[in-house]
């Protein structure tokens, strides 16, 4: 779990996701594992973790580093972007942008 833990693109759920997740009791009852430990006795130890988005990832480490996020970047004023008026395409979809659009549009 420490390098689970240690990992960036990971965080780990807290005791009442882990409580609301019917996964994770049927991985501690269904499984084999679960079984065995169960037939021996012994104590259940588990950790369930999420997988953070490549966005969240990169906006928790610009944050920590303070630099501009993600969600910035196209605002005006952001980047010595003085206007925004552009139709890129990008792997067969279009993104077009104008001063008039909002964030949702784009």
């Amino acid at each position: 779990m420490e390098k689970c833990n240690a990992h960036p693109l990971f965080r780990k759920c807290t005791e009442e996701e882990m409580a609301n997740d019917p996964c994770v009791e049927l991985m501690k009852i269904s499984t084999e594992e679960g079984k065995k430990v169960d037939r021996e006795g012994r104590n259940k130890y588990w950790a369930v973790y999420q997988r953070l988005s490549d966005a969240e990832v990169l906006e928790k480490e610009r944050a920590a580093e303070g630099r501009d996020s993600v969600s910035d970047f196209f605002r005006e004023g952001q980047f010595g972007v003085n206007s925004v008026e552009a139709v890129v395409p990008i792997k067969g979809i279009v993104i077009a942008a104008s001063r008039e659009c909002d964030e949702k549009k784009i």
